[in-house]
């Protein structure tokens, strides 16, 4: 994106290389998914002073990290989605079939159910790894949210639960 490659071999190298071409360009900078405080100047993101032309957005579900670790300007909340957004949304990316495969769509609604308070992206990472599932695949799907370890849904587990 940077139209750059690396020449350094390790971090330390590689943060000043990165900062240096950051400096030139006008750029927005967005960091998912934060838990804990992330030194921005040790991985090469400019500091405060010298944010020119480099806007940062942090996101995380911790205010508190935001706020107090990475010393955050504003914070806005996000909300989650409704139940029958969720559903819509779930429906939209596994495919409208859910909804009218009498089979499938009770534990279709479920897993939207077990999903709640989710972010859109954990919704729409589950229902593309269910998408063109079997009903076995789905129940198991749910047995696993609904345990809170969704370590066998394929591609959940890096997606969603970092």
């Amino acid at each position: 994106m940077l139209g750059f490659q690396f020449q350094g071999k390790d971090e330390t190298t590689r943060a000043v290389e990165l900062k240096q071409r950051l400096k030139k360009e006008t750029i927005l900078i967005i960091l998912d998914d934060i838990w804990k405080e992330v030194d921005l100047e040790k991985v090469g993101i400019p500091s405060k002073d010298d944010q020119k032309k480099c806007k940062i957005v942090l996101a995380s579900r911790n205010e508190a990290v935001l706020r107090k670790d990475m010393g955050a300007q504003e914070c806005f909340p996000i909300q989650h989605l409704s139940q029958e957004e969720a559903w819509h949304l779930f429906k939209k990316t596994a495919g409208d079939s859910v909804e009218n495969n009498l089979e499938l769509q009770p534990t279709a609604r479920e897993v939207v159910k077990e999903c709640e308070g989710l972010l859109p992206v954990a919704i729409v990472t589950i229902a593309k790894a269910l998408k063109d599932e079997s009903l076995a695949v789905r129940k198991n799907a749910l047995e696993e949210l609904r345990s809170s370890a969704p370590t066998n849904i394929r591609e959940v587990e890096e997606k969603v639960y970092c």
